[in-house]
């Protein structure tokens, strides 16, 4: 005879990993807050407004990554118990992808040149949504909701909704940067070779006496 599950037991399991999960995004979000306090203090000493931030490309995309992170520790358990979630995650996500690209056209300040980054308006919903939405899961799953229930696929369409919108945002910023990187790239490249050729000496063109 093989050996017995025991469901009492299972169930202890699957709460050990949820509590081990929810202490990883705690983690998680105490790591972006510096990193936002950081950001913040630089905006400040460059006297940027406070609605706008410089961010290179790399901490652009930090950005989406640590909402994957916390998406992949809340919703492991759901997206590997069925498909009604990953059908539900992956419509959220498709949308997501077309709401961040057209917030990225209208986040994009300018580039700065100097320090290899991009000036944007930052707006907080992905962290805001983000953190509202792992409250509600949590105290759903506390209450004891059904997994495959309505609600709880709503909230599995709506995290894969963030996830796609910080993508689709992180996308176009950078594709706004490397445009004007590579515009001021070859600005100042026109510019070196007009200097070059005005110190040049110019021939003499008037006709021998």
């Amino acid at each position: 005879m093989g050996p017995v599950v025991n469901s009492e037991n299972l169930t202890n399991t699957e709460q050990a990993i949820n509590a081990v999960g929810y202490l990883v995004v705690i983690v998680i979000f105490i790591f972006y807050g510096r990193q936002v306090r950081v950001q913040r203090a630089h905006a400040r000493e460059m006297g940027l407004p406070k609605t706008q931030r410089m961010r290179t490309v790399a901490q652009q995309w930090l950005d989406p990554v640590i909402i994957i992170l916390i998406a992949g520790v809340l919703l492991y358990q759901d997206l590997i118990g069925g498909t009604s979630h990953i059908i539900s995650a992956a419509c959220g996500l498709v949308i997501g992808l077309g709401f961040g690209w057209a917030r990225g056209r209208l986040e994009y300040v300018r580039y700065v040149p100097e320090h290899n980054a991009m000036i944007l308006k930052i707006t907080a919903i992905e962290v805001v949504m983000i953190i509202g939405l792992v409250l509600l899961k949590v105290l759903l799953d506390s209450a004891g909701a059904e997994p495959n229930g309505i609600i709880m696929l709503l909230i599995s369409a709506a995290i894969f909704l963030d996830i796609g919108d910080s993508i689709g945002k992180s996308a176009h910023l950078t594709r706004r940067f490397r445009q004007d990187e590579a515009a001021y790239g070859a600005q100042v490249l026109g510019e070196g070779r007009g200097e070059f050729g005005s110190q040049l000496p110019s021939a003499d063109t008037s006709p021998p006496t």
